[in-house]
Order: C-alpha cells, then structure tokens, then sequence
C-alpha cells in the first residue's frame, strides 16, 4: 500500500512540474499542438509520466491480485511460527515478522491446496473414500462412545 501512496505522490510532483513548465511558457498557443511544442522539457516530463504510470498500473494489479488471494489459517500460520522457531534460519530480528503470525491477521496463503493435509489427515482421506463401508463402520462406533462419554461425564456433575 505505502509503494502505491509514493506512486501517487511521483506522479503528483510530475503533474506539479509540468504545470509550472506550462506556465513558464511564453507562447502558451504552442499547449494547444503537441505536433508544435518545442518545449523538451515538457516533453521530458510527458514521457517520465507516461513510465510511471505504467508502473503504478502495474503495482495496482499486483496490489489487486494479492487482496485476492485467501487467508492464511491458523495452522498455516502455526506451521510457519514452528518452522522459523525451531529452525532459526534468521536473525532475531528479520524473524520477528514470522514469529508474531500468530498474533495478526493479514497473512495469505499462496498455494493452499488439499495437498495441503497432513500425512495422517490424507490417509484418512484416501481410505474413507476407497472404503466407505468401513467409514460407517468407524461412524457408528464413534457414536456408540460419543453416548457413553456423554453419560459419563453426566455422572461426574
């Protein structure tokens, strides 16, 4: 957002300069023709203009695309406070940024997929989908417990 801001001011201070350099004009019928504008400082400007706004273009898609992107979860942003911490690959810190993701929310993710799972996780995946009879199976047991802890813990109070 702040390289967008001092895009727009670079272009402000174009804008500024190019008004003063109309001003300055002597002859200011020459403003109405570019095909008779012999000023080449204007001409100058025009074109620094021009670069800049393509880069501000190009830095509002960027800004547009990222907005799009989906937010990090918390157990990607836990996955990345372990890594940094465990591992310490930076100096305390340049790692401050990535060990405080757990406190803030305007992480994203760039590549969030199912592949995304844990080992564990994905295993499971394949085997209810390869065997649902067995799914059911385990469904029905979890029940069985879920009542007979239910009951338990009815007794405890």
């Amino acid at each position: 957002m702040r390289n967008l801001l001092d895009q727009q001011d670079q272009l402000a201070d174009l804008e500024s300069r190019l008004n003063c350099c109309d001003d300055a004009e002597d002859i200011q019928l020459r403003l109405n023709s570019r095909r008779h504008d012999t000023n080449q400082e204007r001409r100058d400007i025009l074109e620094q203009v021009d670069i800049k706004l393509r880069q501000y273009n190009e830095a509002v898609h960027r800004f547009d695309s990222m907005l799009r992107l989906p937010e990090a979860r918390e157990r990607h942003c836990q996955s990345v406070y372990n890594w940094v911490d465990g591992n310490k690959p930076l100096v305390r810190s340049e790692s401050a940024c990535y060990l405080g993701c757990l406190e803030h929310e305007d992480y994203i993710v760039l590549g969030f997929d199912e592949s995304d799972k844990a080992g564990m996780e994905s295993l499971i995946d394949v085997i209810a989908k390869k065997f649902p009879a067995v799914t059911n199976h385990v469904r029905c047991h979890l029940a069985f417990f879920d009542k007979i802890f239910y009951h338990i813990s009815l007794k405890d109070c």
